[in-house]
């Protein structure tokens, strides 16, 4: 104990030995000889209660009525957890997939790629490049009659930009072409949004991205229909990843892969992807797959010569050739009648070879592989949990987009209980 911590106990003793005032006109001796008299109400003056404090357990203050309200259990506060997080996936799906809305009978309406200023003026307005220029110098006369559509603020809101410029543009007739410049800047100004916001597979190829949107206003074909160029933003913002990061087993990160495998092959199965656009996501997927496990072997090198990694556990190369097997597992569960049964086998199949190979490891001496330390699924309820709620709205709203309602998944698909 310190010296502050004596000093500090040493005030509190002394605060707490209040010295109180006695009445001082009592003669003590007058008492003695007199022992019928009692001076207990005396005394009673001097120390009014004596009565030991009753102590109460630690909890939260009272209400103003005077009553307690009771600590939230754990599993109160899990569900609570849950529940936080299903509303935040839903709500960012919602965003996401937002539906375009036409724009009627409002004064002064701003949707994005308009603004319109009265009745009868609208002028282009190109997102993060409008300056205040481009208002004084770039208005056009338009009628009643002249129907703006409102973009969702989604990434997939770019159909809506080019098709109102697209729009006004044949709207205005022979003197667009007066123009032409600046709508050629908005057309591009919406093209680097798309591909700021659009994720991997967009960016995979942004040559023909551009060129088609171009197109998209041209009237003309590009590479990419609309329908590629949205189901490769939808792709890339489904991607999910189950638990373990960076210390995952090939079993793992083939079930993580294996899954948006399956999602890529839906959208072609469904019309949604030609196979010029198939061909450039399969690409950035086999590429993704191929920097993962490298990704994954630097970080066993560098675990294993760490000197504050564990040495319990082994830290050996990472073998490419199970994670591919487990794609093609993974990829297995279309080819059943039923969807949602081939994908709970294709996920026990795996978590059985991630298993065989814990224990064929420490068979061996005795160590588990670093990337085998936990369990298929996740090593928590919460965590488990939490990726099954992932799984099935990620599901619902993907199978909703292609309109492949069958390939929806429902239930847990793990063989391990996940309940809160």
């Amino acid at each position: 104990m310190n010296i502050g911590n004596i000093n500090n106990l040493s005030f509190f003793g002394l605060t707490n030995n209040v010295v109180r005032v006695a009445k001082t006109d009592i003669n003590l001796f007058d008492m003695m000889s007199e022992p019928t008299n009692d001076i207990s109400h005396l005394i009673n003056k001097i120390e009014p209660d004596r009565t030991p404090p009753v102590f109460k357990a630690a909890g939260p203050p009272p209400t103003p009525d005077g009553s307690y309200t009771p600590s939230p259990q754990l599993t109160d506060l899990l569900q609570t957890s849950r529940e936080d997080n299903m509303n935040r996936f839903v709500s960012e799906r919602d965003t996401f997939y937002a539906e375009s809305k036409p724009v009627q009978n409002v004064p002064n309406p701003t949707p994005v790629g308009f603004n319109i200023v009265d009745d009868n003026l609208v002028m282009i307005l190109t997102g993060n490049s409008y300056t205040g220029e481009n208002v004084l110098n770039n208005m056009f006369n338009v009628g009643h009659d002249f129907e703006i559509i409102e973009p969702p603020n989604s990434v997939l809101g770019f159909e809506a930009r080019i098709n109102n410029l697209k729009n006004l543009y044949e709207y205005l007739g022979d003197t667009a072409i007066e123009h032409k410049n600046m709508f050629d800047f908005a057309v591009q100004d919406i093209i680097d949004g798309f591909l700021h916001r659009g994720g991997m597979y967009v960016n995979a190829d942004k040559e023909g991205v551009a060129d088609s949107i171009r197109a998209m206003f041209d009237g003309s074909d590009g590479k990419y229909s609309l329908d590629d160029l949205k189901t490769m933003a939808v792709l890339s913002f489904e991607r999910l990843s189950f638990p373990g990061g960076e210390g995952r087993s090939e079993f793992q990160v083939g079930a993580d892969f294996g899954y948006h495998a399956l999602q890529i092959e839906m959208a072609r199965n469904a019309g949604k992807l030609s196979d010029a656009a198939y061909e450039t996501v399969k690409d950035a997927f086999d590429k993704s797959v191929e920097d993962y496990i490298t990704q994954l072997n630097k970080y066993q090198e560098s675990a294993k010569a760490d000197a504050f990694s564990p040495k319990h556990v082994n830290y050996s190369p990472v073998r490419p050739e199970l994670v591919y097997k487990s794609i093609d597992i993974m990829l297995g569960a279309l080819e059943k009648d039923d969807f949602n049964q081939g994908f709970r086998e294709a996920l026990k199949t795996l978590e059985d070879m991630h298993t065989t190979q814990r224990d064929i490891s420490l068979m061996g001496n005795g160590k588990a592989e670093a990337r085998f330390s936990m369990t298929f699924a996740g090593n928590s309820e919460r965590e488990r949990t939490r990726t099954v709620d992932a799984l099935q709205i990620s599901s619902r709203y993907f199978t909703e987009y292609i309109n492949r309602p069958e390939w929806q998944l429902n239930g847990n698909p793990f063989s391990i209980s996940v309940a809160v």
